[in-house]
């Protein structure tokens, strides 16, 4: 887990000399944080969404998610999470504006109950083949 999280705080940051920097034209007040937050008033949002930030915010969440399908930032978000945030709060929908990731987390029982039934499933599926083969 510590891994991830410094691999985060590289990634999102950039400051150090040499280490990789993926956001460029995004200021930094509205860049997504290794807290796992999104710094965005209502009055930025259609320079937010319409600019680099949507993108380059995309590309941070896709840099992590082919590192650590797992992640989880400091506020335990996952990258599916701060996705459903960037997604809301770029909609055209009553929720545009909001990018309050809180809001999107998927609770941890939630979460544990989805590995819990994919397990169930796996089990499930390979009893009925192994049934179906004798």
């Amino acid at each position: 887990m510590n891994r991830q999280l410094r691999l985060g705080l590289i990634s999102l940051t950039a400051q150090e000399k040499g280490s990789l920097q993926i956001y460029k034209s995004c200021d930094e007040s509205c860049r997504l944080t290794q807290s796992g937050n999104i710094n965005v008033s209502p009055e930025e949002t259609d320079q937010f969404c319409e600019g680099p930030c949507f993108e380059e915010s995309n590309h941070v969440l896709n840099c992590l998610n082919d590192v650590f399908s797992h992640f989880l930032f400091y506020n335990e978000a996952t990258i599916k999470d701060v996705r459903a945030t960037l997604r809301a709060g770029c909609s055209h929908t009553s929720e545009r504006g909001n990018f309050n990731v809180a809001e999107h987390l998927e609770s941890h029982a939630r979460k544990v109950i989805h590995s819990e039934y994919m397990y169930m499933l796996i089990i499930l599926g390979s009893y009925l083949v192994l049934w179906n083969h004798y």
